[in-house]
């Protein structure tokens, strides 16, 4: 699930760098706990948010669910 702890409006003001890098962060801690944190921005997504950082927080996603860290960590 994609939900909850980035500042919404760093998906306007900063690049898609920093957007994959915070989700990568953030999927760091996501897929490693067992008490359901979740990784998205922290209220609604903003309206005027360019369609690049949206895809930033999908492909880090993606990556990260293809990464040993992950693959090592997810419930079988």
């Amino acid at each position: 699930m994609i939900v909850g702890n980035i500042e919404p409006a760093m998906f306007q003001y900063k690049d898609y760098d920093w957007i994959y890098d915070k989700t990568t962060e953030c999927m760091g801690i996501a897929g490693t706990v067992p008490h359901g944190y979740m990784v998205g921005p922290g209220c609604d997504m903003p309206v005027n948010t360019p369609a690049i950082n949206l895809g930033a927080m999908l492909h880090a996603t993606q990556a990260f669910a293809q990464s040993k860290k992950w693959q090592d960590a997810k419930p079988r």
